[in-house]
């Protein structure tokens, strides 16, 4: 078993003339959930999937609640899992200065021989089929005809319709939705878009 890279041109910064440097990307081809990790670690032990599923569903429950009153989990050979927060500030109705606090995510720092075990991989360089790349006509183009067919596209649908990075299709769908050509519904968390005319029902349907 391999890890498989990707080389990707780096763009230079804005207002540089640079030329472009090269970078490499993790070939992720395969999420492996928990059902297999179950398996597999059942047919390396004694236990049963059943019994290793009831063990991580526990290991789960226990270190959400200790991680909720601020505690580090230590995992030896893999790591530390802790609670993170994030702040932003406002205005109250008053004009004063207050900061909202919120939770946001759990950290995790990897342990030293988790970091050893993937240093360890070998490394090969996947050469995939050069990718035709579309105007910016066109990939807009594309995005009115893929929503005439489809209920709503969001940012990743897009990226893979027109073989492009998150920065080009955001671009062209604010660009489009600028002209009026297509509507932003949702939020932060789940933003879509779709045909003006749709708008509505869209949004009575999938809110």
């Amino acid at each position: 078993m391999s890890l498989k890279f990707t080389l990707h041109e780096t763009p230079a910064p804005k207002g540089r003339e640079e030329k472009p440097g090269r970078h490499a990307r993790v070939v992720h081809d395969e999420t492996v959930g928990m059902e297999k990790l179950c398996k597999l670690v059942s047919a390396s032990s004694s236990f049963s999937s059943a019994d290793v599923k009831g063990i991580l569903e526990a290991f789960n429950f226990w270190m959400g609640f200790y991680m909720k009153g601020g505690s580090i989990i230590k995992l030896e050979g893999l790591g530390h899992f802790y609670p993170t927060l994030k702040s932003k500030a406002y205005k109250d109705e008053k004009g004063r200065k207050r900061i909202r606090i919120e939770v946001d995510t759990v950290g995790f720092r990897c342990a030293p021989e988790l970091k050893d075990k993937i240093r360890l991989a070998t490394l090969e360089q996947e050469r995939r089929p050069r990718v035709k790349k579309f105007t910016p006509e066109e990939r807009q183009k594309r995005i009115l005809k893929y929503l005439e067919s489809n209920h709503y596209a969001n940012c990743r649908t897009i990226m893979g319709l027109n073989t492009c990075g998150q920065q080009i299709a955001l671009r062209d769908l604010r660009t489009l939705a600028a002209k009026g050509d297509i509507t932003r519904i949702g939020n932060a968390r789940q933003t879509l878009y779709v045909l003006p005319f749709a708008a509505t029902v869209q949004t009575n349907s999938l809110f």
